[in-house]
């Protein structure tokens, strides 16, 4: 069978062509021929990833990244399209996609993590996601602490050095030399203050040493009443030991129930109980007592003024009939009424 011309030169261009997608696609490590599946992630950012970046399980190349692209459905995020060609490898659905670095230039891979769900991921799967800082995001986390102190010893340094610019001006510098002159007066001061000092211990060090000399004496005869002392120690001990022994809760207890008595005795005497308590509450024999006493003061003034009345007339002289008390008579009646 003849073939024209042109149909030669199509089908040429036609496997020419077929021949420059495989090639293409085999350079992007896509192999067409073999059958892959294909899951999804979405991310937050995706730098340093790129289409036909390597996929890994334990640093094991499973696949790579098929494409990358903005998702419609979620604003924001970026869709990566994983291509999975390793056909005997399967994992479960709650498998996360992790975003790590492969060198220090800040390429990026994607390495999926194996879940423990009893569930598979199917082919169209959209999996949970993960990324790891960057090399950068690392060391500018751990410079960060650095710069803030850096600046705030480079504030501090102004500051200092705005304080010096103010010390060291032309205006200023008169209240320089004056704190200067200030300065000098009164380490001059202290100066003087110190020899008056130095003088005044060297008058006293003659009273200081009488003073340790009386002390030394002081503490020779605390010494020498040692024994005094304890003695006097031993004494209280033996006081305080005769004390202990000494039967104290019998004493209270008689001493309480001689208070009880008395409280009974003056209870009976306020009632008006017994003779103490009529004597103290009976107003009328009160009255009696006191009439008798009058009556008493009455008897003895009658008695001064009238003897003959009580006095037995053998004691009295016997004069002209009449019965008359001499000066004898009246201290005999003195003596007798003494006794």
């Amino acid at each position: 069978m003849n073939l024209s011309k042109e149909i030669k030169i199509g089908a040429t261009m036609v496997a020419a062509i077929a021949a420059l997608i495989i090639g293409i696609q085999f350079l992007k490590g896509i192999d067409i021929f073999v059958n892959s599946r294909t899951f999804y992630g979405l991310y937050d950012q995706v730098d340093g990833l790129n289409s036909s970046s390597p996929v890994t399980v334990n640093g094991l190349k499973i696949g790579q990244i098929k494409e990358i692209e903005l998702s419609t459905s979620h604003p924001g995020k970026v869709l990566v399209s994983i291509s999975v060609t390793n056909r005997d490898f399967v994992f479960p659905r709650d498998s996360k996609v992790h975003l790590e670095s492969l060198d220090l230039l800040g390429s990026k891979s994607i390495a999926i993590v194996v879940g423990k769900s009893q569930e598979l991921a199917q082919d169209g799967d959209t999996l949970m996601t993960s990324m790891e800082n960057g090399i950068m995001n690392e060391v500018n986390k751990q410079i960060a602490p650095l710069k803030i102190k850096a600046e705030g010893l480079l504030s501090s340094m102004d500051s200092v050095l705005a304080v010096v610019d103010d010390v060291l001006r032309k205006d200023a510098r008169p209240n320089l030399d004056k704190s200067f002159e200030s300065l000098r007066r009164t380490l001059e001061s202290i100066e003087r203050t110190s020899n008056d000092l130095d003088g005044v211990l060297k008058e006293q060090n003659v009273r200081l040493g009488n003073v340790l000399k009386n002390l030394e004496s002081l503490t020779g005869n605390l010494n020498a009443s040692n024994a005094d002392f304890t003695n006097i120690i031993h004494n209280f001990s033996m006081l305080s030991d005769s004390l202990v022994k000494a039967d104290v809760a019998k004493v209270i207890t008689e001493a309480a129930e001689t208070l009880g008595t008395a409280s009974e005795v003056m209870e009976k005497v306020n009632k008006g109980e017994g003779s103490m308590g009529q004597l103290i509450n009976d107003d009328e024999l009160y009255n009696r007592l006191n009439s008798a006493s009058d009556n008493l003061d009455a008897l003895l003034e009658d008695f001064r003024l009238n003897p003959k009345k009580y006095i037995s007339i053998s004691l009295i002289e016997r004069r002209g009939g009449d019965y008359e008390l001499t000066k004898k008579d009246l201290e005999k009646i003195k003596e007798s009424l003494k006794e």
